[in-house]
């Protein structure tokens, strides 16, 4: 997507927020929260998978502050299949994420979407990721709203919490939702305990695959995440020749599929699930990750490794004591041409300048042998 069309749209979605804010009626205040008239809470939990994961803390809690209700998610396919690994949520309510497209089968799902939460009659809503939905969550009236202070919509909430900028907020920042409400969370990460069958299918898949195993995923949502897999395929040799063993490659690479299958790696790009992309971390000697959903899981779940960051994206390099953290350096033209959220040049001129070898020496570093 090109940068005029990116802005077209942020935009377009920032009007129809307003208007959406503007649309939707208010119920009346409710009486003062109380914990113990909690029966069920609806939890949303619709965003990126690194997001998510640093939503965990703050979901987690949710078992801890309301042990007597029952806790629903509000959540897309992949936030399940992770939320489901942790044991946080009773069961699930599936939406797309997307609430204010306007397409007559997207019309559609919002109003089908709307009964059924209606007829839940929740006692309790608070959005982690999914702001877009606090208009229809106001308009079923649920009484005790726990909005983000700095959405569209935090004037139809009973409480809000801060998460301070997009580009900082953090798993302390979402902790403030149970703050809100007067609450004390503790916050520590749930356990990510991917199914057994995934371990066993990923187990199979590296059998008689010499170790250390080395996961790496030079991918990214966007372009502008991506380390080169020219480079990737360097550092793999290096790591070979160096320690022997293994380098998987995963992610996604759409866009990319013209490239020659990697001859220094074990390809399982977009061959696994996310169960199984999950028990292959857990069964990694190191991970290698851009900042991305697993650079967030292999952090989540403890395992050694290294992440890849932009100079202009630093901000969730220390995140994780197990996962060491790489600095492309600083590219002067980029200044000039870049936002913290949308690269000038593609491919990103900050990763591409990132070394195989500097790499190599932070895996060197995480698997103990440097």
């Amino acid at each position: 997507m090109s940068a005029e069309i990116a802005s077209l749209y942020s935009r377009y979605f920032a009007g129809r927020r307003m208007l959406e804010a503007a649309l939707t009626p208010v119920p009346p205040r409710p009486d003062a929260f109380d914990l113990g008239r909690v029966r069920r809470a609806l939890l949303v939990c619709t965003g990126l998978l690194g997001d998510s994961v640093m939503c965990l803390p703050a979901l987690g809690a949710a078992r801890e502050l309301l042990p007597r209700a029952q806790l629903v998610g509000l959540v897309t396919g992949s936030s399940r299949s992770l939320l489901s690994l942790t044991g946080c949520l009773d069961r699930f309510i599936l939406c797309d994420g997307a609430p204010l497209r306007l397409r007559p089968s997207a019309r559609r799902a919002k109003k089908e979407l709307q009964a059924r939460l209606s007829a839940e009659s929740f006692d309790l809503v608070v959005i982690f990721l999914g702001d877009d939905y606090a208009p229809l969550l106001t308009r079923i009236a649920v009484p005790h709203r726990v909005f983000v202070a700095e959405s569209a919509f935090a004037s139809q909430a009973t409480a809000t919490y801060s998460i301070g900028e997009a580009r900082t907020w953090g798993p302390r920042e979402r902790l403030g939702a149970w703050r809100a409400l007067g609450l004390d969370p503790i916050g520590g990460l749930p356990p990510i305990r991917p199914p057994a069958a995934a371990l066993s299918s990923v187990a199979a898949r590296l059998d008689g695959r010499p170790r250390p195993w080395v996961t790496l995923h030079p991918f990214g949502r966007t372009r502008d995440q991506w380390w080169p897999l020219a480079a990737a395929e360097a550092a793999a040799n290096a790591l070979r020749e160096r320690f022997g063993g293994t380098t998987l490659l995963v992610g996604g690479r759409a866009g990319a599929s013209v490239q020659p299958p990697p001859r220094e790696m074990v390809d399982l790009a977009e061959s696994l699930n996310l169960d199984e992309l999950i028990a292959l971390l857990g069964l990694s000697d190191c991970v290698i990750s851009t900042d991305s959903g697993p650079y967030h899981l292999a952090g989540a779940m403890g395992r050694p490794g290294v992440g890849l960051f932009r100079a202009s994206r630093p901000e969730h390099a220390g995140r994780y004591p197990s996962m060491r953290a790489v600095m492309a350096p600083a590219v002067a033209e980029c200044r000039a041409a870049c936002r913290w959220d949308r690269c000038g040049f593609s491919p990103c001129r900050q990763m591409g300048s990132l070394a195989p070898e500097t790499v190599v020496a932070a895996a060197a570093e995480a698997l103990g042998r440097a």
